[in-house]
């Protein structure tokens, strides 16, 4: 959109994923930099920064929940030095609900819209998925109208869960209608493919389980809560059902905590 009404707008985008910030990155400014270069080997770092001193960028930071535990307070203070010295920009940041969002209090919180129908179809129609089998993009979107929308609402109305049902229906040729077939399913993608689609970017779990491992904790304790007609739970009664699981006596695990459980759950 800042490309196609760049003569209005007068800004130039600049996006940057946020996936390969770590430890060894010595400030955002370079950071940015270092992704900008790839594309024009000629921009040096004082004409960037005269780009941002001028207030002429978009800055679009993409995947701030990617970012791991360890760096994101040096990011914070990062974006605090960045937005201080360079506030005739704009800045952007998209994120899954991962913490609370109270250090960035300079920012509007903004929460994406569910999709209608004609803007889930719309999506699938733009993703360059598998252009080697374009009958794959072509059932799915034939389902999707059909009845998909209107049984699997809660993925088909978020762009990320619907790209994530996608890749299931590439998996496995079909949307299971059974619900927690579907969820296994879909959790199979998400743990194993979504994020090898990133290329060297391996989320990490603050547990450490492997996906499969994690799978067993979280279906033990699934089934002991729902057993108990539990479907709500407080952190006290989360940490309890956590401590009775047999599959953690089984693995001999006494590393794994509850809190750090529930944290890679949630995120």
């Amino acid at each position: 959109n800042a490309l196609a009404n760049f003569d209005d707008l007068k800004l130039f985008p600049v996006f940057v994923q946020l996936k390969d910030y770590g430890e060894t990155v010595s400030t955002l400014f370079d950071y940015m930099y270092s992704k900008i270069r790839i594309f024009d080997r000629s921009l040096t770092s004082d004409q960037f920064e005269q780009l941002l001193v001028n207030g002429s960028c978009l800055l679009l930071f993409d995947g701030l929940d990617e970012i791991g535990a360890g760096c994101a307070k040096k990011f914070e203070r990062e974006l605090e030095a960045l937005t201080d010295n360079y506030s005739n920009n704009v800045f952007i940041l998209s994120t899954r609900p991962f913490q609370s969002f109270v250090s960035y209090g300079r920012f509007s919180l903004f929460r994406l819209i569910p999709f209608n129908k004609k803007q889930a179809m719309q999506l699938i129609v733009r993703l360059e998925f598998r252009p080697d089998e374009p009958a794959i993009n072509e059932k799915f979107l034939t389902v999707l109208e059909k009845t998909l929308f209107r049984t699997h609402r809660s993925f088909t109305e978020n762009p990320l869960l619907l790209t994530i049902m996608l890749l299931t229906f590439e998996q496995f040729a079909e949307v299971p209608s059974k619900m927690h077939i579907f969820y296994r399913e879909a959790f199979e993608v998400l743990a194993k493919r979504h994020d090898a689609s990133k290329g060297a970017y391996k989320r990490a779990l603050k547990t450490g389980l492997s996906v499969d491992a994690f799978a067993d904790y979280f279906a033990e304790l699934c089934f002991r809560s729902y057993n108990d007609e539990k479907f709500e739970l407080t952190a006290e009664e989360f940490t309890e059902y956590f401590k009775a699981l047999k599959v953690k006596a089984t693995a001999n695990d006494q590393k794994t905590t509850a809190s750090d459980f529930l944290e890679d759950l949630r995120s």
